[in-house]
């Protein structure tokens, strides 16, 4: 379960940056391993999550489907940080 929130996380930071690079770049990983995540949670999902061409990447239609819930999860995981940050 922790590497399909992972993966959700990393498929969320690919769709805000609109690139793999720029994911990777945010969560200081390469963008190959970024790249695999992303196909493993598409392997595991039988699903294709983005379309992608040469000058961009976009959520298919299943993908907008996992980004709304994935988002709200990195939102709320987020928030529940910041809040203990503040607390501390």
């Amino acid at each position: 379960m922790i590497d399909d929130l992972r993966q959700m996380a990393i498929f969320v930071k690919i769709v805000d940056h609109g690139s793999f690079r720029g994911a990777a770049n945010e969560l200081n990983l390469s963008a190959s391993v970024v790249s695999h995540h992303l196909s493993q949670l598409e392997e595991k999902l039988g699903l294709t999550l983005l379309y992608r061409s040469t000058r961009r990447l976009r959520p298919t239609r299943e993908g907008d489907g996992l980004l709304l819930s994935a988002r709200a999860m990195l939102e709320a995981a987020e928030h529940g940080l910041a809040t203990l940050q503040q607390r501390s």
